[in-house]
């Protein structure tokens, strides 16, 4: 049985901010939520480098926003439309 997510955000005094974060006991879940219809890798920016201030691995971050187009930034960020995400 897995474990339940501990649900949080981030805010570095620098200014990296990411709106969710999804801990589980080995590895995180980032989402960064934008009402944009479109994206592009600048709006991904703050998905960049977390393993480098948490204290385990990305499995994957996720920008949300209602961008049609699916588009992928990095092999672990991933641009997905909202409602698609959702099901």
């Amino acid at each position: 049985m897995q474990s339940l997510a501990q649900f949080s955000f981030l805010r570095t005094h620098d200014g990296k901010e990411v709106d969710l974060l999804l801990e589980f006991p080995d590895y995180y879940y980032a989402f960064e939520i934008k009402m944009a219809n479109k994206v592009n890798a600048i709006d991904a920016r703050h998905l960049l480098g977390l393993e480098e201030i948490l204290d385990k691995p990305v499995k994957k971050s996720f920008l949300l926003s209602n961008d049609e187009e699916t588009k992928l930034f990095h092999d672990k960020i991933i641009a997905v439309n909202a409602a698609m995400f959702l099901g």
